[in-house]
């Protein structure tokens, strides 16, 4: 199911969440959201993959290349940011192994080890 995710800017700069992608993956898929993070809140889940930022197809875009438009973006005073998201799964159970759920779905300021801020 398709799942728009509007994600307000936060004070520290921050989106908290992870995403992942091999070479052969089309599109990134969320490999870590934190707790009370503005990702969070905006409705992002673990292994949701991301189809567009901000309208914007991301089809074949390395991780580094998405950290660069939401850096733009938020240097350009944006105070949100929007995620098309492909979800699986209604919601992934809590119970689940954070591991193997967040290959459940296969196919900002900064970027170190994959964390979009």
């Amino acid at each position: 199911m398709l799942q728009l995710c509007t994600i307000y800017a936060c004070a520290n700069g921050t989106l908290g969440l992870n995403l992942s992608r091999a070479p052969w993956d089309p599109y990134p898929w969320v490999s870590g959201v934190q707790a009370k993070s503005s990702a969070e809140r905006g409705g992002v889940r673990l292994g949701d993959t991301l189809l567009e930022l901000n309208g914007a197809d991301v089809l074949g875009l390395r991780i580094s290349e998405l950290a660069n438009r939401l850096q733009d973006h938020w240097q350009s005073g944006a105070g949100v940011v929007t995620l098309m998201m492909w979800r699986q799964q209604a919601s992934i159970d809590p119970n689940e192994d954070p591991a193997e759920a967040s290959h459940a779905v296969v196919s900002s300021r900064h970027l170190c080890s994959i964390l979009l801020a």
